[in-house]
């Protein structure tokens, strides 16, 4: 029998348009679901012409989800990455119990899932600190066989969350304590972009990138490149499998 599998994408600050124009996840999203071109301009064109509800039914249906952060008060600048995870959750219990979980955060998306990951039963605890104790995320369930976490470009580390937290971005600093015993974790980095932070017991991967084709910091791109390398290697898609051609 084969296992569900669902994959949440869930951007950074001044994206609250990426809802209604995803396709600065097609990469990752065709890397993950075995999409080919074709497929994912398929997809956007029926995105483009569904409502709310239609979107919803292609989410269910493909897979692959967006997190909105037009859901979050204060949108994807100032809204808070608690209220945020509290909206992943949403997501996460729409899924049927069992399925394969893999998140993609880019910037402060990556510190949405960092605050959904430290509320998990069974992480474990590095240097013998104790969790972060965080009354609004302890008790998540976790619904899944297992989770497959990728942080790209995030601020994930102290030290950038306190600098985040003090320009007003809605980022808690948050103490890390350690991959939770379901979750497989990764972080990718640009030694060109500042914004990226690692987090201890988690495989990064840094790149050197001027242009990722990133507005207005080129460097702070998706790192599509990577996609499929870094799905593989946290076992989200299977080793080898040759991507589909694009028709036409």
């Amino acid at each position: 029998m084969d296992v569900p599998r669902a994959c949440i994408a869930i951007p950074g600050v001044w994206t609250d348009h990426w809802f209604d124009a995803p396709d600065a996840w097609w990469a990752w999203a065709c890397a993950w679901a075995g999409w080919t071109v074709d497929d994912w301009r398929t997809f956007r064109a029926d995105w483009d012409r569904s409502g709310r509800a239609g979107r919803e039914a292609l989410m269910r249906s493909s897979g692959v989800r967006f997190l909105d952060w037009r859901q979050v008060p204060g949108g994807s600048m100032f809204g808070k990455v608690d209220a945020a995870a509290a909206v992943l959750k949403g997501h996460l219990d729409e899924l049927p119990p069992g399925t394969d979980v893999t998140l993609i955060g880019h910037s402060k998306g990556g510190n949405v899932i960092k605050r959904y990951l430290t509320g998990l039963p069974g992480a474990r605890h590095t240097h013998g600190m104790q969790p972060a104790g965080d009354p609004e995320l302890a008790n998540l369930p976790l619904r899944t066989t297992s989770v497959r976490a990728v942080m790209i470009c995030a601020p994930v580390d102290l030290v950038r969350e306190i600098a985040c937290a003090a320009l007003g971005f809605g980022i808690r600093p948050t103490r890390w304590p350690g991959v939770p015993d379901s979750a497989r974790v990764a972080t990718v980095n640009n030694w060109l972009d500042p914004s990226g932070g690692r987090l201890h017991g988690v495989r990064n991967y840094q790149v050197r990138v001027w242009n990722d084709h990133f507005i207005p910091w080129p460097p702070h791109g998706m790192k599509s490149f990577l996609a499929r390398r870094v799905l593989t290697d946290l076992g989200a898609i299977e080793a080898r499998r040759p991507l589909p051609a694009s028709r036409g």
